[in-house]
Formats: C-alpha cells, structure tokens, sequence
C-alpha cells in the first residue's frame, strides 16, 4: 500500500495537519537554523531530530491506518467520497472481493456478461475470464480468446453496463492465472455444515460427473452442452470454446481445493482435476439448487 493511498484513507483535515507540519518544519529548518548560534554538534543534533520526528509521525500515522480496525471502519460511501486511491486501496486490503464491497456483485453474472460483449465486439471465441479491477464507472477484465487457430490474453476495460469497451488490447499472460486461496479449507468447513445434501464424498461424486460430462461433451455439438443439467450457460460456452479451439484441458482422478466463495447471488467452489480447473456454482440461500459448471480453465 502507497504512503498516499494511506493518506487518502484519512480525514482531511488529519491529513492537511500532518502535510503542515512536516512542511513548517522543513521550512523552519531552511531558513531559521542559519541564524542561530549553535556549535556544530549542536546544528547536527537538532537536524537528526527534526528528521527522526518527521519519520516517527509518518510511521506512527502509516501504521494505525494499516491495521485492520481502521480497514474495517472505511463504509462504502466514505470510499467513494475519497475517490480511487482509497477505493484501490481498500479492495486491495479485503483481497480484491468485491462482493465485500458491493453486494450486488457477482462474478458469475459480471463474467457472462464480459463474455458475450466480448463475442459480439471481436467475432471470436471467448474463454476464461478474469475480472482485474471495478471502480465506480468500468472495470477491466483478462480474457482468454481464440479466432482462426490464434489463442491469446486480451485486457478489457469496459463501462459498467458492458455497452463500451475503453481500451481493448492484447497482453502477455502466463498460461495458467490459477489462485489458490489460503482461506479455503475453513470456508470448505462452513460449505459443508450448510450443504446438506452433500458430503465431502458426495462432493467427489460431483466432481467425477462434472468431469464425466465434460468428456462426453467435448466433441458434441452446442445444442446438446447447452441442454446438460450440468452446465450453466457459460459452462456451455467454455466448453464449446476449449473444444473448438485449444483443445479441452486433461482431467484427473483427484480433486484438489483452490477456491469457496459466496456472494449475495452464488456460492462458487474451484477444484483442480488433472490439467482442469472446474468452476462450479449454485444459487446463494438454495440448499436443493444443483452444482453446475459455469467455468471451465487449465491449471499448472
């Protein structure tokens, strides 16, 4: 976190003091020091304390606005009235989930939204979405695409309601953009208590007949993946993306963990199988609503 992004963070007239006083003090060094009649060791100690003084304030300043009360304390329009530094700053502290911050995001609906403006605009295939950065008029988002044998990154800034794209360009990304997030196995914890029709062996049991369904869709035409009860829409069309273009990602027999989240709209896992990350998501608040797969990516 930037010094000036903790300054933003503050009130400004907190903040205006602080400016004001290492200033006046800088300025009292320049021109008062010069007329006083001090010995040299004297001129030295009091500079080294002037300057200590100015470090101690900025640390002592820097370190109460990082703690996580002070965090937890900023409210969504106290953010948007201290503009984007304070609002990059706080998404950075509450890692990125925006849902923390706006409860009418979902991720799932944001990415198929990207997705579909993405198909219209380019004429190609869209893939993996990765939403990067929101703020209060656009967000940009990494996309996976493939057009004519050619697979590559793409960085989107679009407006909010996905009418205008800002910037498009291509960028180079790493073949894998797969997270881990450490906070998963106490999340799993708390999906499993709530998940009453599912175990940790019934979850198993899901993922074998994701991936069972995925093999046997690969080569099927879009009609038969969008009518799966296993897919979502999107599920269908990242599908369709892998198969008709670089090639569905190998799956495996063990699952491994990597993500549980929940929105105000969706409860999302990730697991890894083999080379395929599966994303899988039901309603939020429905213990009967089905997993289904709604995207699909390849891991390391």
């Amino acid at each position: 976190m930037h010094l000036y992004d903790r300054l933003d963070a503050w009130p400004a007239a907190l903040r205006n003091a602080l400016i004001g006083v290492t200033g006046g003090l800088l300025i009292g060094m320049t021109l008062g020091f010069p007329f006083l009649r001090w010995s040299d060791l004297t001129y030295d100690l009091s500079i080294f304390g002037v300057v200590g003084l100015n470090l101690g304030l900025w640390w002592v300043i820097g370190a109460v606005v990082a703690s996580p009360k002070t965090r937890s304390g900023l409210d969504d329009a106290t953010v948007r009235h201290r503009g984007l530094m304070a609002g990059a700053w706080l998404r950075e502290a509450k890692s990125t989930r925006m849902s923390e911050i706006d409860a009418t995001f979902s991720l799932v609906a944001w990415s198929e939204r990207i997705g579909r403006a993405l198909e219209e605009h380019l004429a190609a295939s869209v893939g993996p979405i990765h939403i990067r950065q929101v703020d209060d008029t656009q967000l940009t988002a990494h996309a996976l695409i493939h057009d004519k044998e050619q697979t590559e990154w793409v960085e989107a800034t679009l407006t909010h309601d996905a009418a205008d794209f800002v910037c498009l360009r291509t960028v180079p990304i790493a073949a894998s953009t797969i997270e881990i997030d450490p906070d998963w196995p106490a999340a799993r914890r708390a999906l499993l208590a709530r998940a009453e029709a599912l175990d940790a062996d019934g979850f198993d049991v899901l993922f074998v007949q994701v991936n069972a369904e995925i093999d046997r869709l690969a080569a099927a035409d879009a009609t038969s993946r969008s009518s799966s009860p296993y897919l979502t829409p999107a599920g269908a069309r990242a599908l369709g993306f892998w198969a008709e273009g670089p090639g569905v990602p190998p799956g495996g027999p063990d699952a491994a963990w990597l993500l549980v989240e929940e929105d105000a709209w969706h409860e999302r896992i990730e697991v890894q199988c083999g080379l395929r990350v599966l994303g899988l998501c039901r309603a939020a608040g429905q213990a009967d609503a089905p997993w289904q797969l709604w995207r699909l990516r390849r891991g390391a």
